[in-house]
């Protein structure tokens, strides 16, 4: 609902961001939905289902725990296999690649995903406008091709 807020103390801002309702209306808006299961002590699925239309860009299939998700192939400038630990213990969340040291977002940890890390990541080179990062995933599944 809009204003709801879950913050402990509340002020004369609370409420006031980007909540789930706009999620909710801009996700109905084009014709998909949303729907939200709470388990007490366990945690929230949001799962999100969106029409069939959409799925026109290829994309590229990644796991983080067991999780799936998709990113479109058009920023995607390449992959690398790196050693987990190094990306764990890594200062400041940079990683040189083919002698180029770029900042990468540890997916797994930004998502707090708790099971155990595969020995090996793979850092995904995204390009946008002339800068790169990289996104570290715990494995690469394949591209998807739009139907």
């Amino acid at each position: 609902m809009p204003g709801f807020s879950t913050a402990k103390q509340i002020t004369g801002v609370s409420g006031r961001g980007v909540g789930m309702d706009v999620v909710r209306r801009n996700i109905n808006e084009i014709r998909g939905d949303i729907e939200v299961t709470t388990k007490e002590n366990q945690g929230t699925t949001f799962s999100i289902r969106l029409p069939l239309t959409l799925s026109i860009i290829d994309g590229l299939l990644i796991r983080i725990g067991e999780t799936d998700f998709i990113l479109p192939l058009t920023f995607i400038s390449k992959c690398y296999e790196v050693e987990t630990k190094k990306l764990e213990d890594a200062f400041n969340q940079w990683v040189t690649l083919e002698g180029h040291r770029i900042p990468f977002i540890f997916l797994r940890r930004d998502f707090n995903i708790r099971s155990e890390a595969p020995a090996q990541s793979q850092i995904i080179k995204i390009a946008h406008e002339g800068h790169y990062v990289g996104l570290a995933v715990d494995r690469i599944i394949g591209n998807t091709r739009p139907y």
